[in-house]
C-alpha cells in the first residue's frame, strides 16, 4: 500500500512538471509572434482584374436627314431602267466629205458641216432595259443646198457601267441613203453604213437622256459623184422608255 502511494506521488510530480514545460513552451512561442510578424510583412492581396469593356468608340456623326434624304431620291431617280422599248430623238452637227472628196465641187462649195436630225425606235430582246436591242432609224441631214435622207436597221448593246441606269451603248445602221441638191442633175443613191457609240442616262424609269460624240456614216455608190464618202456627226438629244 505503501509502495502504491510512492507510485502515484511520483506520477503526479511528473504531471506537474510536463505542465509548467508544456506552459513555458507555449508562452516562449507567444512571445515570438511579432518578432516572426515584423519578419515576415502579411502580402497585400492583388486587386481583381479589371473586367469592364473597352469605351467603344465614339459613333461617326449620322448625315442630316435632309442630305439623306435628297440623296436617297436622287439615287432613286436613275436606279432602275425596265423597260424594253425606246424612241429618241437627236439632233447636232454633221461634217460631210471627212474622207477628202474632191471630185464633185458643188458638193463641197456650201458649209463643210451641216445639221442633222436622227430618230430612233428599238426594242431589247431581253424584254429589260439593258443588252441587245433591234430597232429602225431615220436621220436626215442637210444646208441650205444639200439634202441627204437615210432610213435604216439599227442594233444597239447597252452596257451598265453603274449601278445606276447609266450606259454605254455601241450601235450599227444599214440603210439605204438618198440624196439631193438645189443644183443637181440627177438624184444620189448609196448604201449607207454606220457605227458609233452614245451615253444614256433613264431618270424615273421613264424618261431617257443621250449624247453621241462619235457617228461615222459611210455611202458606197453613185453619191453626189463619189463612190465612197465618210460623214461624222456629233449629236445630243433623249426621249422615252415604255
Amino acid at each position: 500500500m505503501r509502495n502504491t502511494h510512492i507510485t502515484i506521488s511520483r506520477c503526479n510530480t511528473h504531471a506537474v512538471r510536463l505542465s509548467l514545460t508544456c506552459i513555458a513552451a507555449a508562452t516562449a512561442l507567444l512571445s515570438a509572434l511579432p518578432a516572426t510578424a515584423q519578419k515576415y510583412p502579411p502580402v497585400k492581396p492583388e486587386p481583381p482584374p479589371n473586367t469592364d469593356p473597352a469605351p467603344a468608340p465614339s459613333p461617326t456623326p449620322a448625315p442630316a436627314p435632309e442630305a439623306e434624304t435628297d440623296s436617297r431620291a436622287n439615287n432613286e431617280l436613275i436606279a432602275r431602267a425596265t423597260q424594253p422599248s425606246f424612241f429618241v430623238g437627236a439632233a447636232g452637227p454633221s461634217f460631210f466629205g471627212i474622207n477628202g472628196a474632191d471630185r464633185a465641187p458643188g458638193f463641197r462649195q456650201t458649209a463643210f458641216f451641216r445639221g442633222k436630225i436622227a430618230l430612233d425606235y428599238g426594242y431589247h430582246v431581253s424584254g429589260g432595259g439593258d443588252g441587245f436591242a433591234l430597232g429602225v432609224g431615220i436621220e436626215q441631214s442637210f444646208d441650205s443646198n444639200f439634202y441627204v435622207v437615210n432610213p435604216g436597221f439599227k442594233m444597239w448593246w447597252d452596257i451598265r457601267v453603274t449601278d445606276l441606269a447609266i450606259f454605254v451603248v455601241p450601235f450599227g445602221k444599214l440603210g439605204y441613203a438618198f440624196g439631193a441638191c438645189s443644183d443637181c442633175s440627177t438624184n444620189n443613191h448609196a448604201f449607207n453604213v454606220a457605227l458609233g457609240a452614245e451615253g444614256r442616262m433613264v431618270f424615273d424609269d421613264r424618261w431617257m437622256v443621250l449624247f453621241r460624240p462619235v457617228q461615222l456614216d459611210t455611202y458606197f455608190g453613185n453619191f453626189f459623184d463619189e463612190v465612197f464618202l465618210i460623214h461624222y456627226d456629233i449629236l445630243v438629244g433623249g426621249g422615252l422608255t415604255f
